[in-house]
């Protein structure tokens, strides 16, 4: 069933107002809803609403709540640290990892990175957008969150937890060869390097942290945001 995003939902008891200029749009020409249609509604923190369409007035639909409920999030988290990489390759990487399941992105500013943080955080709101849009199409009942732009040092002092997994196409190890820790963990951080990968000072940083595997995740060359990709959904399989 598609969904469409209301973020005040938890508080609302009997009836949903949607006065959302793209919502309504939404419902109206790609919907095509009608009176006595039944929508779900979600918040993306956790609230989910089934409501039937009682009116539909130029520009609000009113809605009576038929069902509600309260999911907690899963006991594993699953972040990626992407590096700045051109923002349609970033666009794409969030599109699809929203549908996958990740839960946080944290966008590193690296030494190759080839796009700044300037021009990078301009584009926040339509990142936002994406990950919104994605999440609607595929039924996620919480929002991944996108962090403010960081350095690779900040990941270590500030979210210091659980494991991490560096991409590197010159490791020897697999995912599979770590699927027990995998398995095992309930935070999981996976490093993706920009464009030019990461630089010889970063790696031997990553090399000197705790709790750190490289591994690499495929024979031929990917980009950044195909890697994070791939990476995440073969984690998330392990997880099931």
């Amino acid at each position: 069933m598609t969904q469409f995003y209301i973020p005040q939902l938890k508080d609302l008891k009997k009836e949903v107002v949607i006065n959302s200029i793209n919502e309504i749009r939404h419902i109206k020409k790609s919907f095509r809803a009608k009176v006595g249609d039944l929508l779900q509604l979600f918040d993306g923190k956790g609230c989910v609403v089934k409501a039937k369409i009682k009116k539909i007035a130029d520009h609000s639909i009113f809605l009576d709540i038929v069902e509600k409920n309260f999911f907690h999030k899963k006991d594993f988290e699953l972040i990626v640290c992407q590096g700045l990489i051109k923002i349609d390759r970033f666009e794409l990487f969030l599109e699809k990892s929203t549908e996958i399941g990740v839960d946080k992105i944290f966008p590193l500013e690296l030494e190759n990175s080839v796009v700044k943080k300037e021009k990078f955080v301009k584009k926040y709101e339509r990142f936002k957008k994406i990950v919104l849009e994605s999440a609607k199409q595929s039924n996620r009942i919480f929002l991944p969150e996108i962090n403010d732009v960081v350095y690779l040092e900040e990941v270590f002092l500030d979210y210091n937890d659980g494991f991490n997994i560096i991409l590197y196409k010159n490791s020897i190890k697999k995912l599979k060869d770590i699927e027990d820790k995998i398995t095992s963990c309930n935070k999981i951080k996976i490093f993706v390097g920009p464009e030019g990968d990461f630089s010889k000072k970063e790696i031997e940083f990553l090399q000197r942290q705790n709790n750190t595997y490289f591994v690499n995740i495929s024979e031929n060359i990917l980009r950044a945001e195909t890697a994070a990709i791939v990476a995440c959904g073969i984690i998330l399989q392990f997880k099931i």
